[in-house]
Parts: structure tokens; C-alpha cells; sequence
């Protein structure tokens, strides 16, 4: 029997109401919190067409602070949400009661692209992420080790000003040299050497990221259990996840058999790379936690991430103001500096 995709339709419709309604009716008359203020909200979406009109969804937000206060409550479809716009409610939240707010919400994005949220970034509080944690601040971003790779800064940073000068006169995409070179530097720390296939990895990591960072309608539904397969959200994240996960392997694999073909172990742990210093604590037992190689995968995944996109941006962003003040780039003190256009 064939079914019209109005029957189709007002099923999933019904669906929806139903996901959506269920956990209202449930929750009604247990208890409701004090929240702090916030705008006006819309049955069933909250306040997503507050921030849906806006093109920037930050500037949506300053307006909205500027009128409720910087502790303002939102309703973003099924998820109850506090946004934070000052310094003094940050350094509470982030500072005096990080305890309590330690935890991310699991994610559809970081479940499947960090290994079931084996990583630092989105793994929950408690002795897990505690040992990898401190992974990385003592073997992996202590400043010893940070230092070592300074060499490989200078060498890029080199490259990427004689690229410019050899430019004179012609026109160049800054933005893309800058996030070219944070990617190089990031991959020579953590793989030693840039492999075929770094291009490609590096773009899968900014397609994942774009697909991660977007407006994910089930991320705000979570009740709605089939709502990520039937938009195909879960199907595209699965799929860069495998090309990923195949080239990490690889990656993984090559330095494996360098480690097997260096006879020199003391000079070898000298100049270990980021993957090396992770394969060296997996292997040791040393650690409290058991971890396989999944989670050396999810860290990995986590340093490449987090050390390209916001390190370009950033980049980007101090550029951007330095040609709105001219000043600040000819003139050596640095109290020159006009604080206001940034801020």
C-alpha cells in the first residue's frame, strides 16, 4: 500500500508533538528551579526565534543581555540554557563553581567524531578525564615539551614571510596562508613530518567541525530519538567519522614502524612527537585508567581540532583590528595601542 507524503507528514508531525510534549507533562509538579530572567518564549521552540532572526547569533545575544542582565535564561526547544555576558558571572561559573558546571551535555557530533566522547574536551568529570587531563598538561603541553617544537614555528613562520615577500605587488588570501601554516605546525608536532595524506585530513577535520559547529536540530530535541536519522545528521557524521578514524589509523601506523626501525631510544624519546608521547603512555600501564587506542584517536582528534580552527580565527581577529589601527603596527610601545577598537 503506497502512503502520500501528507500521511508521511502528519506522522512524524505527531511524533514530534508527542516527543516534545511528553517530557513537559512528566516534569510538571516535580519542582521548578529559580531561573534568571529572560525573554518571552514560544511553545514547544522556546526562544530559537529570538536568535533565528539574527544572522549573528552572538549580536542576538548582546541585545538580549543588554535588556534581561549577563545571567539571562533561554529555552532553546527542549534544552533550559543560561548565558553568561560578563566577566563577573563567568569568573563564578568558571572559577567558584566549576564544580558544578564541569560537565558538557553529550552531543551527537562529539559521541561519533571523538569515539564515544573518549576525549578531553567532551568526556565526563571524574577520574577518567582527571588522568587525561593531566596527560596533557604533563606529557603532551608542558613547556618543555611546547618548547621543542619551537623550531618547527620558526621554520614555517620563515616560509610563510617569504612567501609574502616573494608576493609584492600581487594579491594574497591571508586567511587561508594563516590556517595553512597553523595546521602544518600543529601536524609536524603531533606526526613528526606532514604525510601524503595531511591535506585530506586536514580537510575532513574542517568539513567535521563545520558539520559539528552547525544548527543541529536534535541537539535541541533530545527526546526526539529518530529525529538525527531522519534528517541524516547521524549519517553524515558517521561518515566523516570512518574517513577519519582511516586516516588516523594510517597515521598512527606509520609512526609505529618508525619507532620499530629507531635504534636510538634515548634520542628518540627526546624528540618524541605528540602521537609518540601518547603510544609510549598507552603501552606503559602506568596510568590508573585503562585506555586504548580509541582514546589516543580522540585526543589526537581533540589537539587537531581545537589547535587549528580557534588558532586561525584568532589570528584572523588580531589581524583584522591591526589594520583598523594602523598605529598599533609602526609605532614600538605598545601603550599605543588602541584597546577600544577591540574591544
Amino acid at each position: 500500500m503506497e502512503v502520500s507524503s501528507s500521511m508521511v507528514f502528519i506522522i512524524i508531525s505527531l511524533l514530534f508533538l508527542i516527543s516534545v510534549l511528553l517530557p513537559w507533562i512528566t516534569n510538571k509538579g516535580k519542582g521548578v528551579h529559580k531561573l534568571p530572567p529572560g525573554p518571552w518564549k514560544l511553545p514547544l521552540i522556546g526562544n530559537l526565534h529570538q536568535l533565528a532572526g539574527s544572522s549573528l547569533p552572538h549580536q542576538a545575544l548582546r541585545k538580549l543581555s543588554n535588556k534581561h542582565g549577563p545571567l539571562m535564561h533561554l529555552q532553546l526547544g527542549q534544552i533550559s540554557s543560561v548565558i553568561v555576558s560578563s566577566p563577573n558571572m563567568a569568573r563564578e561559573i568558571m572559577k567558584t563553581h566549576d564544580l558544578v558546571f564541569a560537565e558538557r551535555p553529550e552531543l551527537l557530533p562529539s559521541k561519533i567524531l571523538a569515539y564515544d566522547s573518549a576525549d578531553i574536551a567532551f568526556a565526563p568529570y571524574g577520574e577518567f578525564w582527571r588522568q587525561m587531563r593531566k596527560i596533557c598538561t604533563v606529557e603532551l603541553l608542558s613547556s618543555k615539551k611546547v618548547q621543542s617544537f619551537a623550531y618547527i614555528r620558526q621554520e614555517e613562520v620563515a616560509n610563510m614571510l617569504e612567501t609574502i615577500r616573494t608576493s609584492t605587488g600581487a594579491t594574497i588570501n591571508l586567511s587561508k596562508m594563516i590556517n595553512n601554516i597553523i595546521s602544518t605546525v600543529v601536524s609536524r608536532a603531533m606526526f613528526g613530518n606532514l604525510s601524503e595524506d595531511h591535506e585530506e585530513f586536514v580537510s575532513f577535520v574542517k568539513e567535521a567541525l563545520a558539520l559539528g559547529d552547525g544548527f543541529a536540530l536534535a541537539d535541541l530535541f533530545p527526546s526526539l530519538k529518530p529525529l538525527p536519522f531522519i534528517t541524516g545528521f547521524e549519517a553524515k557524521l558517521m561518515k566523516m567519522h570512518v574517513k577519519i578514524d582511516k586516516i588516523l589509523d594510517k597515521f598512527i601506523k606509520e609512526i609505529e614502524a618508525r619507532k620499530l626501525e629507531d635504534t636510538h631510544q634515548e634520542q628518540e624519546e627526546k624528540n618524541e612527537n605528540l602521537v609518540e608521547v601518547l603510544l609510549r603512555v598507552l603501552h606503559s600501564g602506568t596510568l590508573d585508567i585503562q585506555i586504548t587506542m580509541n582514546h589516543v584517536k580522540a585526543v589526537i582528534w581533540d589537539i587537531f581540532a581545537a589547535g587549528t580552527d580557534t588558532s586561525g580565527v584568532a589570528i584572523e581577529w588580531v589581524m583584522s583590528e591591526l589594520m583598523r589601527s594602523p598605529r598599533a603596527m609602526c609605532c614600538g610601545n605598545v601603550d599605543n595601542f588602541q584597546y577600544k577598537s577591540i574591544l
